[in-house]
């Protein structure tokens, strides 16, 4: 199966295009490869949240605007780890279930929780 270029790989590549920046120099301000950031920018890389801060850091050095790129690393992410740690049972039961029946939730099922979230359809 093909990796698809996800919203946020799409993004850095037009801002690293935008603000005139090679690929070798991100890399290295990001204490990163050249080619652990292609696979990013091409989808291969699971995103982590402090390497989208190092991103979002890095751009803000470059005055480029960064609005945006928090939700495309949020559209972009596989999977999702939440820490439980210190969380009552309860709070465990119920992340738990989620995650169990999110597969196979229907579209309305989901957009309920999303406006009890007061999630933006954007988002």
């Amino acid at each position: 199966m093909a990796n698809k270029v996800t919203p946020f790989g799409k993004l850095i590549r037009q801002l690293r295009i935008e603000g005139e920046i090679h690929m070798k120099d991100m890399a290295k301000a990001l204490h990163v490869s050249i080619a652990q950031l292609s696979a990013v920018e091409i989808g291969k890389r699971t995103l982590t949240d402090s390497y989208v801060k190092e991103v979002i850091k890095y751009f803000n050095k470059m005055k480029l605007n960064t609005g945006g790129l928090l939700d495309a690393a949020d559209q972009s992410h596989k999977s999702v780890k939440i820490d439980l740690t210190g969380s009552d049972m309860a709070s465990k039961q119920l992340v738990s279930s989620f995650a169990r029946k999110f597969p196979t939730m229907s579209t309305a099922e989901k957009a309920r929780f999303a406006k009890l979230l007061n999630v933006d359809e954007t988002d």
